[in-house]
């Protein structure tokens, strides 16, 4: 009997949600504002206030640090040179991307770097929405550099070392 009990409860419970639910979505008519006053503006349910003091949102176009443009000085079928000039770091299998400054820097096209000539590298095309044009220029990523590799690094510990040496020094006699 026990088990007929809980099924009736569980089925009572059921009706009772459901009706409760039926009256909480059934339509209701607006209450009407007296003139001249303003309508009210809510946010969206689970957004935080909108307050003075919130940042505003990123641009999704802020400018990358690391990204660095290159000229497209001669242009094959399938490859095309990147005037590099002294940029150590680009080397075979560096990628990046061809773009157009006439259209606001739309993709043309994707490349990865095959060889390195002094100061131009030859870039084969992977990937093309148009053809690659000398008008062209060639965006590729600087990679980030380790801490140990950052002349800012050692500058700041050689000083450092210096100033502690010093104060050493002064301090001791």
């Amino acid at each position: 009997m026990t088990s007929g009990r809980v099924r009736s409860t569980a089925a009572l419970a059921g009706l009772a949600l459901a009706a409760c639910h039926h009256r909480a979505t059934a339509t209701t008519t607006p209450i009407p504002k007296p003139p001249g006053e303003p309508p009210s503006v809510q946010p969206p349910i689970g957004s935080a206030p909108i307050t003075d003091a919130s940042p505003p949102p990123a641009s999704p176009g802020a400018p990358d640090p690391r990204l660095r443009r290159y000229e497209i000085v001669a242009v094959d079928d399938t490859t095309f040179t990147i005037l590099i000039g002294a940029e150590r770091w680009v080397r075979r299998g560096t990628t990046g991307i061809a773009v157009d400054p006439r259209r606001r820097d739309a993709l043309v096209a994707r490349f990865r770097v095959i060889s390195r000539l002094g100061d131009s590298a030859v870039a084969l095309v992977t990937g093309q929405t148009t053809r690659v044009e000398p008008t062209h220029v060639a965006l590729m990523r600087a990679p980030v550099l380790g801490t140990l590799r950052q002349k800012a690094f050692w500058a700041g510990l050689f000083v450092g070392l210096a100033a502690g040496f010093g104060t050493g020094l002064l301090v001791r006699h």
